[in-house]
Parts: structure tokens; C-alpha cells; sequence
């Protein structure tokens, strides 16, 4: 026998370049760990996973693995069989096609030999095979050995899916940026006289434009009387469903998700079809918001799902209502609770509902969902977000979408966003009693911003900056600001006074980045001079070169730490040689240094560790920045700009340098982006917008 398999068997390097995996994302460790896990869980027979054994059908969303075959092996290979024969630890692959082609385990053979190795394991007495029930064709594989004893490994897996790895988490980000982006797309279009399914398209079309390969599940967009539907079934048995007319005082309610990487997920929220709440509708909105809080302010390591319910259902018991409308929803919500309960959490990953655990667990993504319908009224609403679960709570992934009924309306009435879910380079926060943190997230939330990094203002420190953290940690993302503007002479030198408490705030790791850095920088009051900024005088002048400025980017080093540098052209040859000096140190330029395209062509070519702030530079109207604008009228880009963005892709940011009262600039800005993201391609938009903050900031956590 061992002869026979030495002749079948077609030796291959062990987890090399994992060629098939469908992208960059994942390490070939990550399968190859799993299986392992999986071996020693199940010491004591063979393991059978099965990839799909049936092409898609046509009107389906392309061929999609079997979840628990490519959780195991990173492939789609319609028909494929993977054994793991766990008493030799070893690992193998049958399949249809030509096996040489195939790279990644220990043994390929075509699938024609499974039966014969398979046959011949339990020959040499191994104890059992194990099998996944989730597989299409599993009770065909248990037929060719019924003398075999057969069990399941559906329940480890779903243990191991349970807990998802750091690249994992990393595709689902993807996933919720995407599903974002649909949803915000769908609910722009909402107004009377449309149809779901006009809806549904834009949902699917912004899907792909954000990245995603699909949808996770075809887009639920319930109008009118459908949107008190709790499952598909009344709406598809109902072929007018799709094209019946929207209604002024209708609620219509989105369940949208994307694919992206193999994995799903999705997001739901409920709008008016008028653009306006009735007052019933506003109170019934804002309660199920207010309950739904209360049940994500609960979820956190060893939390039950029963507990998060409880947080929930409370909500509603101890709620005072004014409307009928309301009246009943409460009623209603007491009743479900009294009863079995709606489930609110389920788990997400490869699947779009995958198997909760019994307590939830750091680094488990989740969805939680809330629904309250209302057939006597023929309206429902619905709201749903994915999260993660951190060590100390959870982290909100589907960030940039509308909560109370106040944001609901104030996105549906403004015109303007941008195409994509925006992470936030530059921010400053100002302690004015009007400027108001909650106007901050009330403005991200409606404007589509998931998060942005904050900086102190000259008002206020560091711990005002930190506590706006604590309060929101999976939006804010905090920079350690020096006090260069304040004391320029002191930086000249090694001021020990300068360099302790860089020292002390830096190693205490409660900071991203530092920033933003302004070194040499024009005063706001010389905006209006005549002439542009060549005209400006300085209102801070320390060389990038400045020993303390030399001292700080050695910490940067040290610890690991982005450098936002306001760093304006005068210095332009210095800062080459400091970039050139410390390159390890990644440096975001605040407003592109104000130099033209020529100099950051040069310097980015030169630097692959300087990236740009596009803040500032993404305006037209005012006077004395049109020569510095990357706009060259009120529409349109200025082709070279586009041109050298498309070149370096990887290395601009989106940013809005916003520390006005109110943020009253916050509007104006996204728009402004908008139009400079619907003119690059999307798969360059999509970087500027979000996908580079991410993949720095996450470059400094490895």
C-alpha cells in the first residue's frame, strides 16, 4: 500500500507562495494553521471537507466556496476533496482538474484516487472519518464507505470560526467599508415615485465601485407595507414587490451587504420615503435607536447573548412614549421579549449568518439587529450594524452610516457626499462649549466619516484629546501634538525639558502618531495677503533639520509612531534630507507642503516613506489658494493632479483640517472630496479615501 500511494502521490513544497488564495490578504500560514488546529482537535481519523460539487446557477452572484473548504484552504476549486489524515499529520488534496498545477500541500492526486486512499487508511485501522454536514454533497461521500464510523467536525469548526485572525478582521473591514458605501448609496436615492428595485441597483453598482465582488446576499429594500416584513417571504411571493411606487409617508428599510475577499456581512437602517418622519415615526426611530445603544453599550468579552437582549428589551420598559405609534412598538417589543425573543446577535465571517457562541469572545465579528414591525400600520423599521469585539468592548465596523431620526433627515436633505466612506487624516479638536464632540460624530455618522485622527488645538492638551478618545475610541484615532508654535526657539536645540516629555508621551503608547507638527507654517491671518502663499511670512520657522526636530523623529523611530509634518515649501530641500535620514519613519506632508506637482512627483518618487494630506489642497473658491488647488474651476481636477495621484496611489490621503465652531466646514469639505474622488478610478478612490489611513495605521500595530 505504501508503495501505491508513493506512486500516486504528487509531492509538492509545503506552504510556499499560496498562488491559488484569491488575494495579497491572506499568509499561507493562516490555512495552514488551521488545518493543524483542526488534526489535533481530531487525532484519531481522516478528515473530508468538500469544495462545491455543482457550478452556480446563472441568476446567482458567481460561484461562491464552500465556507468551511476555504476556510481550510484558501481556494475555490469546484469538486476538490480535502483530506486531513491527522495520525500523520498530513495533508491532501484531491481534485478534478490536473493536479500538478495546484501548489500548497503535502499531497495532490487527482480525485479518481480518493476512494482507493481513503479505503486504504481504514485498512490500516484509523479509527474513524469525520466529515462537514455543511457540504452540498456530504451524504454522497458517506455512501461510498457505510461501514465507516462517521462524525462531525461541524461544531469545532464553528468554534474556530468563532475567533477570526488579524487578516480576517481585515476583510471584513473591507466588507463593512463596502456595505457601507451600498447603503448610503441606496438610502441618497430615496424619494417618492422610485421603486425598490432602482434601489437595489444602485446598491449592487456601488458594491463593485467600493470594492466589493458582489453582494453577501441580494439587497432587501422593503417600501410601505413591506417594510414590517420580518423575513423575504411575503415580498417574494409578491412580484409587484420590486416595482411598486414609493409613497410620501411610506418608511422603506434597507438590508444591505458586499462581499469582499470571500467574506460577507451587511448593514440595515429604515428612512422615510418623504425625507421626513412623522412625529409617531421620529419617536418610534429614535426609541428602537436608544434600545439598540443600550444592547451595543452591553456587548463586551464574556457577555451573553441573552445579557445583550436584556440591555435591550429594557429599553423599551422603562420607555415613556407621547405617539400611538410608539405605544405600539413598545407593546410590541415587551411582548417579543416575554416570549422566545428575536435573536439580535449572530456571528459573521464567510458566511453572512454563521453560529454564535455561547459567550462572546475578543477578536468575534458579529451583527447586531433590531427590528421593530408594525403590520397594523403596514410600515417597519429595521437597524443593524457590524461590530467587533475588543478586549475592553467593541469596535464599530460599518462606522459612516445615520442614527437618530435627526441624522436620518440631515443625510437625506444634504447634497454633496462623497462616493465613499471616508477615513479622516486631520482633524483638530477645539474645546469650545459650541464645537461640541457629539457635533463631531453626529457629522461623521451623517456625512459618511468611519474615523479621524484628532489632534489638540492651541486651546487645549493632550488629555482633553484622550478623553474625547475614551469616549469614542472606534471613531477618534489620537496624534501627540508638540508645542512647537508656542516655543520655536526651544526646538532649535535640545531643550531637556522639550525632549522629556516628547519621551514620556511617546513611550506611553497611548498615542498613534504625532502631529499635526507645525514646524514652518503661514500665520491664518495672512490668508487674504495679495499674491498667494509665496507672499505669507512665517508664523513658525524651525528646519526639519533642527536637533529637535531631529530628536523627535529618532522616537518616532523608537516607538513606532506616524509624523504628520505642516511643513511648508520654503524647507522643501530639508525635508528631503530628513526623510532620506529616517527612513523607517513614515511622514504624512500636511497639505502637500503647498508645493506643485512637480516637487511632490519628486519627492514621492524619491521617499516611499513620505505620504500626502490632500486637506486643504481639495478647494477652489478662495482667492488666495487657486494657484495651490488641485481644482483648476469649480468642477473639475487639474489633469496633472489626477495624473499623479493615479501614479502613486497608495501614497494620498483624505483629510478635511476641520476645527471650526460647529464644524461648520465639514459639509463643504466632503463635497469637495466628492468631486475629486468621482474623477479618479475607483480603485484609486477608494485608496485615498480610506483604504491607505488603514493600511498605515495598521502597518504600526504589526
Amino acid at each position: 500500500m505504501k508503495g501505491q500511494w508513493s506512486r500516486l502521490t504528487l509531492s509538492l513544497r509545503i506552504w510556499g507562495t499560496l498562488g491559488l488564495c484569491c488575494s495579497s490578504l491572506w499568509a499561507a500560514d493562516d490555512f495552514s494553521d488551521r488545518r493543524d488546529r483542526l488534526m489535533a482537535r481530531h487525532r484519531d481519523g481522516l478528515i473530508l471537507v468538500e469544495a462545491r460539487s455543482q457550478p452556480p446557477e446563472k441568476s446567482s452572484n458567481g460561484y461562491r466556496e464552500e465556507a468551511n473548504f476555504y476556510y481550510l484552504t484558501g481556494l475555490d476549486r469546484l469538486g476538490a476533496v480535502l483530506v486531513l489524515d491527522a495520525p500523520k499529520r498530513e495533508t491532501w488534496l484531491f481534485v478534478k482538474d490536473d493536479p500538478v498545477q495546484l501548489e500548497g500541500f503535502h499531497h495532490v492526486a487527482p480525485s479518481a484516487e480518493l476512494v482507493p486512499f481513503v479505503t486504504g487508511r481504514l485498512e490500516e485501522a484509523v479509527g474513524r472519518l469525520y466529515h462537514s454536514q455543511s457540504a452540498s454533497s456530504s451524504s454522497a461521500l458517506q455512501g461510498r464507505f457505510e461501514k465507516a464510523q462517521w462524525a462531525s467536525v461541524d461544531s469545532t469548526l464553528q468554534e474556530m470560526r468563532w475567533v477570526k485572525s488579524s487578516s480576517e478582521v481585515k476583510a471584513l473591514r473591507g466588507v463593512a467599508r463596502s456595505s457601507t458605501t451600498a447603503l448610503r448609496a441606496a438610502m441618497r436615492m430615496t424619494q417618492p415615485g422610485r421603486t425598490p428595485r432602482e434601489l437595489e441597483t444602485e446598491a449592487i453598482a456601488a458594491c463593485v465601485r467600493s470594492g466589493g465582488q458582489g453582494h453577501s446576499s441580494w439587497p432587501r429594500v422593503m417600501s410601505g407595507p413591506y417594510s414590517a416584513e420580518t423575513t423575504d417571504s411575503g415580498a417574494a411571493l409578491d412580484d409587484p414587490f420590486l416595482n411598486r411606487t414609493m409613497q410620501s409617508g411610506e418608511i422603506v428599510s434597507f438590508d444591505i451587504g458586499c462581499a469582499r475577499d470571500h467574506y460577507q456581512g451587511n448593514a440595515a437602517r429604515s428612512v422615510p420615503v418623504s425625507g421626513e418622519f412623522t412625529d409617531g415615526q421620529r419617536e418610534t426611530w429614535d426609541l428602537l435607536v436608544k434600545a439598540f445603544q443600550a444592547a451595543r453599550s452591553s456587548i463586551r468579552p464574556g457577555v451573553s447573548a441573552d445579557q445583550v437582549a436584556a440591555a435591550y428589551y429594557d429599553v423599551f420598559r422603562s420607555a415613556r412614549v407621547a405617539s400611538e405609534m410608539a405605544r405600539q412598538a413598545r407593546l410590541s417589543e415587551i411582548k417579543e421579549a416575554e416570549s422566545t425573543g428575536t435573536p439580535l446577535l449572530y456571528s459573521v465571517g464567510l458566511e453572512t449568518k454563521e453560529a454564535l457562541q455561547d459567550d462572546l469572545r475578543s477578536g468575534a465579528v458579529v451583527a447586531l439587529e433590531a427590528r421593530i414591525a408594525l403590520p397594523q400600520s403596514q410600515l417597519g423599521f429595521h437597524l443593524k450594524d457590524m461590530l467587533l469585539i475588543t478586549r475592553d468592548g467593541n469596535q464599530l465596523l460599518t462606522a459612516g452610516l445615520p442614527y437618530g431620526a435627526d441624522e436620518v433627515e440631515t443625510f437625506l436633505a444634504t447634497p454633496g457626499y462623497a462616493p465613499y466612506v471616508i477615513e479622516d487624516i486631520h482633524n483638530h479638536l477645539d474645546p469650545l462649549p459650541r464645537h461640541g464632540l457629539e457635533n463631531l460624530i453626529r457629522l461623521m455618522n451623517i456625512h459618511g466619516i468611519a474615523r479621524s485622527v484628532i489632534f489638540r488645538s492651541r486651546q487645549t492638551n493632550s488629555d482633553f484629546v484622550l478623553q474625547a478618545v475614551a469616549r469614542y475610541p472606534d471613531r477618534l484615532i489620537p496624534f501627540y501634538r508638540p508645542n512647537v508654535y508656542q516655543v520655536p526657539e526651544a526646538w532649535l536645540n535640545n531643550d531637556p525639558e522639550i525632549l522629556a516629555e516628547l519621551e514620556r508621551e511617546l513611550s506611553s503608547g497611548r498615542f498613534r502618531g504625532i502631529g499635526e507638527v507645525n514646524n514652518v507654517r503661514y500665520p491664518l491671518q495672512s490668508l487674504g495677503v495679495e499674491g498667494g502663499w509665496g507672499k505669507m511670512l512665517l508664523a513658525t520657522e524651525v528646519s526639519p533639520l533642527a536637533p529637535m526636530m531631529i530628536s523627535m523623529f529618532r522616537l518616532a523611530e523608537k516607538y513606532d509612531l506616524f509624523v504628520n509634518l505642516h511643513n511648508e515649501v520654503y524647507y522643501y530641500k530639508e525635508l528631503m534630507q530628513l526623510l532620506e535620514q529616517f527612513p523607517n519613519v513614515k511622514v504624512l506632508w500636511s497639505h502637500g507642503g503647498g508645493v506643485d506637482f512637480y516637487g511632490l512627483d519628486m519627492a514621492l518618487l524619491h521617499h516611499p516613506n513620505l505620504y500626502i494630506d490632500l486637506s486643504g489642497r481639495v478647494y477652489y473658491q478662495i482667492d488666495s489658494f487657486r494657484e495651490d488647488s488641485i481644482f483648476y474651476d469649480e468642477a473639475h481636477v487639474k489633469t496633472v493632479w489626477l495624473e499623479l495621484i493615479e501614479k502613486y496611489p497608495d501614497r494620498f490621503l483624505a483629510g478635511f483640517d476641520d476645527n471650526t465652531i460647529q464644524y461648520s466646514g465639514r459639509p463643504r469639505a466632503v463635497q469637495w472630496l466628492g468631486k475629486l474622488l468621482s474623477q479618479l478610478t475607483p480603485a484609486t478612490a477608494r485608496r485615498v479615501a480610506g483604504e491607505n489611513m488603514d493600511q498605515l495605521l495598521s502597518s504600526t500595530e504589526e
